[in-house]
């Protein structure tokens, strides 16, 4: 069986547009994960996991940046963290 990563970063024109986003998806998380969302220490991440995913969604607010990375497997999740994709707060998901 082999693993797949999805990398998708999404950067918004306005604050308004940004902001708007994160509502719809944090509600979208919330109702695919149920309580098995989790988030970062630091607020800046939410990590989840599912039967076929695993998953963080990491934001800045300076960029209006949003970063969604899906995997098929943990460990696949942690080697992408662990390279280009790294994000400090993924470090502070529970159990990271």
């Amino acid at each position: 069986e082999q693993a797949a990563l999805v990398h998708v970063a999404l950067e918004f024109d306005t604050d308004q547009d940004f902001a708007e986003f994160i509502l719809v998806y944090q509600a979208l998380i919330k109702e695919l994960t149920g309580r098995n969302a989790r988030a970062a220490r630091d607020g800046k991440a939410v990590c989840w996991t599912g039967d076929l995913e695993h998953a963080y969604v990491t934001w800045s607010e300076t960029q209006r940046r949003i970063d969604i990375v899906m995997a098929t497997d943990d460990d696949s999740l942690r080697r992408a963290a662990s390279d280009s994709l790294s994000t400090t707060s993924l470090g502070t998901c529970p159990g990271w």
